[in-house]
């Protein structure tokens, strides 16, 4: 496999492209909630009672309740984490001396997945090349999902109001300045999304958008436009038609 394959990993030529296509989870991590179907190492069956731990997840979620208050709800009720369900417990953390200990990433982890409702979700992360071991997440619109390859956990239902709810609860600044071509440029070079950046020079500010893939990999040629510069062109592209 060659290092642009790792790159642009939903690549239909590669194995894992083809992997996916065929509906097949690429991923070694089961959810908490499912486990390998003994007969079938490719397919994922539903694992109880870890499954009946992620429905009163959701719905004490959709009921109302904040992930705080969910983490000392299942740790009183004495619902097995995850770390230690699956027996990955990490080294002197808190989940080794008690079993029942649940931390708020775990909740919010659970609540993210769309593999509950029965849905194959890959590529998530991706590496530059086949040498590099690192992880990169990859934004949402590069995921492939495959809908209904396995048995539900939860409602299609449920799954995108614990989404809505999880989206109003997220903290937006009030000082945040609207800016009018945000999330719609992309490097004309690599295609990738190009985000806009703060550059402050002495006393005064201007704002850049900046390859994506430059900033975060160095994929990418070091370039970027201004958008003052940016939103005059297309005003006067506008105008000539």
């Amino acid at each position: 496999m060659n290092s642009m394959q790792w790159i642009f990993p939903t690549n239909r030529r590669s194995p894992f492209g083809q992997k996916s296509d065929s509906g097949r989870h690429i991923t070694s991590k089961i959810p908490f909630g499912y486990k390998l179907d003994p007969e079938d190492k490719h397919k994922w069956i539903i694992d109880e009672p870890a499954a009946e731990t992620v429905r009163v997840i959701f719905r004490l979620f959709n009921a109302g309740k904040g992930t705080t208050e969910i983490c000392r709800y299942l740790t009183e009720h004495k619902f097995i984490s995850p770390s230690n369900h699956n027996k990955q417990e990490i080294k002197g953390s808190r989940a080794v001396a008690d079993p029942y200990y649940w931390c708020v990433s775990s909740v919010i982890n659970i609540l993210d997945r769309q593999e509950y409702v029965g849905d194959t979700v890959n590529f998530k992360t991706y590496h530059t090349s086949f040498k590099d071991k690192k992880v990169r997440k990859n934004s949402r619109e590069d995921y492939v999902i495959i809908h209904d390859t396995q048995e539900p956990i939860i409602s299609r239902e449920e799954f995108e109001k614990a989404r809505k709810r999880r989206n109003a609860n997220k903290r937006i600044s009030t000082k945040k300045q609207f800016h009018l071509l945000d999330g719609m440029v992309f490097c004309g070079d690599c295609k990738n999304r190009m985000y806009l950046n703060r550059k402050k020079r002495k006393s005064t500010v201007t704002y850049i958008y900046l390859c994506n893939r430059y900033k975060k990999e160095k994929l990418c040629s070091a370039h970027y436009i201004r958008e003052d510069y940016l939103i005059k062109t297309v005003l006067d592209q506008i105008a000539f038609l």
